[in-house]
């Protein structure tokens, strides 16, 4: 999430400048702590229900591959898969 919010901030500085690159990030850091949420769970992309415990091998492996499925930064991927230990 550091990681994204950082590069959000870059690109925004970069278009916009310094003043709304940086209201861009700390309003995207401090929505984090806002009364308002959204009204799904954290497990909302399942299929099915899924109670709060750690992600099994094959649930691990199910998002490895979906992971590999989306165009995104190879550093962003490599930094979601060590925070998330998949």
């Amino acid at each position: 999430m550091l990681l994204a919010d950082s590069k959000l901030k870059t690109c925004v500085t970069a278009r916009a400048g310094s003043f709304y690159g940086n209201l861009m990030y700390y309003g995207r850091r401090a929505g984090h702590f806002s009364p308002i949420k959204n009204e799904h769970k954290w497990s909302w992309g399942w299929s099915e229900e899924r109670e709060l415990s750690p992600l099994q091998s094959h649930e691990k492996a199910i998002i490895n591959q979906e992971l590999e499925n989306l165009d995104l930064d190879q550093e962003y991927l490599e930094a979601f898969r060590r925070f998330y230990s998949l």
